[in-house]
């Protein structure tokens, strides 16, 4: 799988597949702005925090590509955690 970190200047439409859930969770746990930490520990993070009581959680390509800058690319072996990550 593959996924891009975008950088806009507008708000995107929400369930347009553009992670708006996922960028919800992330503002409010950090006010607004990434922590400068290593980008794995904060992706570990966020998943934990937006999956916090769920049954069936989401998947972590939302939280790669919100932190990771450019264009990466995923391995996995679950439906929801990357494996590898190469960008």
């Amino acid at each position: 799988m593959v996924v891009i970190g975008l950088q806009t200047t507008f708000w995107w439409m929400e369930r347009a597949g553009m992670a708006t859930g996922t960028r919800k969770v992330a503002m409010r746990l950090w006010n607004g702005r990434l922590p400068r930490r290593d980008p794995s520990a904060l992706v570990a993070k966020l998943y934990a925090e937006e999956n916090k009581g769920k049954a069936e959680p989401a998947g972590s390509q939302d939280m790669i590509g919100l932190i990771y800058p450019g264009v990466n690319r995923l391995t996995t072996t679950s439906r929801t955690r990357a494996a590898g990550l190469k960008s």
